[in-house]
């Protein structure tokens, strides 16, 4: 019997279930596939999440230590599907999740992935809820080296930027084995440049459940005649068990809410030009956090781009979330409250994700301009809000005259982003009715075009396509002399996460943020002090005592008595120095993007 949870654990439940829980949902019982699995022999831990682990009961069972946790990780996940017959029985059992919705082609819920010992390992093979007309490479049931670690750096971008996060990788293992593809398989996409061998590894992440895990997956084509009756009963069962989990009143609002969260998190992706792509209710945790970041991309300007075939261009991603809600209403009238099921109802969730959306779209558009958070909010929230739709929608429109795709590589756009501008003493004709409306905010204007400047900057080192092959061309490299595995692959997710961020939860009115730093075991955001000129670094997260002998900002600094602001005596691309009793080095990868900063 699943506990009653209280509303702030609620919402940690439905993005890092507990074993007993996880089980209890995707395990015996729910009508989850069971999968055979063996220990792949020559597994090996080559990543593990510093930050993510310390969600993690069993890292604090484990006493803290990090090699045991990861032995532990190792011990518990490293297993695989049979390619064939075995000698002896399996090692372990994993369970399939069986989830549905629109997003999810031909397939009948995790088609590579399995909850196995408390956690979701993609990767370990082919399981039977992959439908029969899925092609060779997208039906293969392994997860590959340069997929994961995009996979897993967008996870830590978004996961630090966005207004709901994002589910993290917790690890990555190298299974020993290798893909090699046909030529069918090869060049199925004439797009795709997939080299002719690849390393075959595990991504761990902890238990989540998904807005899928409450539809049915209709468009499953299996040769079981009784897959419908299972799925069925898998989503009278999920709602049972979230229902004692949550309670009926919080799964009720929990529908509502989730699509609040995720109209916010695609407003932000689109003026953020950071797009999920293949936005669907499997691709997101019921919480609203973002996963699943195959399709990922970052994009070089607000036109309608074409991210996948059969989706919709950037910025009418709403058209996905109210088809999504559509279909939620249905399930929650059929299996919890008969009301989701009356015209009413959908309308209500819908118009308060529009307004979310819009929202979150003129928040942003204004930071994006320089303005801090906190005024942008107020002029969204005041009399301004209907002369700053209009600014915002008129400065998109330019854009939005544009459309291309990013399937073979990321064209320049004629039309590029120049939001800077704005604070021009003579701007641009398409930027003065935001100026005036900017004006009457009453902000530093020299600060905000500083921000701004940054803020927009494109975001080349995630550029999809161009990024697969940067990094394909790493790993067929390898690691330097003398360097080990494992820091070859941390050193490949922290220095493309350092370049590719730009914004920051911390957000200091008086410091215009210059670029980030960031390590296995901390992530700082660095910032120069508008009062002094000094840089300085605020933390974002960090080991504990990893910062104990760094000395905090200097007055006349406001930000002298900021907690987690800390000074920098020096750094450069590897590291960063912290002012101290003695300059401290802390090894990291730096990325600063402001022309005016030098080592």
């Amino acid at each position: 019997m699943l506990t009653a949870a209280t509303p702030a654990s609620a919402a940690a439940h439905l993005a890092r279930m507990p074993l007993k829980q996880g089980v209890q949902l995707f395990g015996t019982g729910a009508h989850a596939v069971p999968v055979p699995l063996y220990r792949a022999p020559g597994a090996r831990l080559l990543w593990l999440n510093q930050r993510a682990m310390l969600d993690d009961p069993a890292f604090h069972a484990l006493g803290g230590d990090v090699a045991a946790y990861g032995a532990h990780l190792l011990a518990a996940c490293a297993m695989t599907l049979p390619a064939g017959p075995c000698q002896h029985g399996p090692d372990a059992t994993g369970y399939a999740d069986r989830y549905g919705g629109v997003g999810i082609s031909t397939n009948g819920g995790s088609g590579r992935a399995a909850l196995v010992n408390g956690y979701l390992v993609k990767g370990i093979g082919r399981t039977p809820l992959v439908g029969e007309t899925v092609d060779a490479m997208h039906g293969s049931g392994g997860a590959y080296l340069e997929e994961c670690l995009r996979e897993t750096i967008f996870s830590e971008v978004v996961g630090a930027e966005f207004p709901h996060s994002a589910i993290p990788t917790l690890a990555l293992i190298d299974t020993g084995m290798i893909q090699h593809w046909d030529d069918t398989a090869t060049h199925w996409d004439d797009t795709v440049d997939v080299p002719a061998a690849e390393r075959r590894v595990l991504l761990v992440r902890a238990c989540f459940v998904r807005p899928a895990h409450l539809e049915r997956a209709a468009g499953f084509h299996s040769p079981n005649p009784k897959e419908g009756a299972l799925d069925f009963k898998r989503v009278q069962h999920m709602f049972a068990e979230l229902t004692r989990l949550l309670g009926a009143e919080r799964l009720a609002a929990q529908c509502a809410r989730f699509a609040r969260h995720w109209a916010e998190q695609l407003a932000y992706a689109y003026v953020h030009r950071l797009s999920p792509s293949g936005n669907s209710t499997s691709n997101i945790c019921l919480d609203g956090a973002l996963l699943d970041f195959g399709a990922c991309a970052a994009l070089p300007s607000w036109a309608q781009i074409m991210m996948i075939p059969g989706s919709p261009a950037t910025g009418n991603e709403l058209q996905t979330l109210e088809q999504a809600v559509h279909s939620l209403c249905y399930h929650f009238g059929r299996s919890l409250d008969p009301a989701f099921g009356e015209p009413a109802m959908y309308e209500a969730i819908v118009a308060e994700a529009r307004a979310a959306y819009a929202r979150t779209l003129a928040v942003e558009m204004l930071r994006s301009c320089g303005i801090p958070r906190h005024l942008a909010q107020q002029g969204v929230d005041g009399p301004l809000r209907g002369a700053i739709d209009g600014a915002v929608a008129s400065v998109l429109a330019r854009y939005r005259k544009e459309r291309f795709d990013i399937y073979a590589c990321t064209p320049e756009p004629k039309v590029t982003p120049d939001l800077h501008h704005v604070w021009d003493d003579a701007p641009p004709p398409h930027l003065v009715r935001l100026r005036a409306v900017l004006d009457a905010l009453a902000c530093d204007a020299g600060a905000a075009r500083s921000k701004s400047g940054f803020l927009v900057r494109p975001r080349a080192a995630l550029y999809r396509e161009e990024m697969k092959t940067v990094l394909h061309r790493l790993l067929a490299a390898g690691p330097q002399q003398g360097q080990s595995e494992q820091d070859f692959i941390s050193g490949l997710i922290c220095s493309t996460v350092a370049s590719g961020r730009r914004d920051a939860r911390n957000d200091m009115p008086d410091a215009v943020a210059c670029g980030f730093a960031v390590a296995p075991r901390f992530s700082l955001a660095l910032y120069r002090c508008r009062a002094t000129g000094a840089l300085f670094a605020a933390i974002e997260w960090a080991a504990g005592g990893m910062f104990a002998a760094a000395r905090p900002v200097d007055a006349p600094s406001p930000h002298a008595s900021r907690a987690g602001c800390l000074a920098i005596a020096g750094w450069d691309a590897r590291g960063i120095a912290l002012a101290g009793a003695a300059p401290v080095r802390f090894e990291c990868f730096v990325a600063i993007h402001a022309e005016d900063v030098a080592p």
